[in-house]
């Protein structure tokens, strides 16, 4: 995925607990990667590495599509407060 130069990849997995692996060091090399989210079918966010999240697959659609792809979090407001 592309959004302007800055390029995200997106991995869908189906084990429980994805790790680190050989294929996703070579993908974000191979096709210059800013960030590599993994979509599994588990209930936790995580990091494996600097540019690489583990997101359940229940959180697609969900909150800020940027986010997700850059690994960054945002604090969602609570109901009845406002932003900045």
């Amino acid at each position: 995925m592309l959004k302007g130069n800055r390029r995200f990849g997106v991995e869908i997995k189906r084990v429980d607990a994805p790790v680190m692996t050989s294929s996703l060091c070579i993908a974000l090399k191979d096709l210059s990667l800013e960030h590599l989210v993994v979509l599994y079918p588990g209930a936790t966010r995580y990091s494996l590495d600097k540019h690489v999240t583990v997101m359940p697959r229940s959180t697609l659609g969900q909150g800020d599509a940027e986010a997700a792809l850059t690994g960054t979090r945002r604090d969602r407001p609570k109901p009845g407060t406002r932003r900045g």
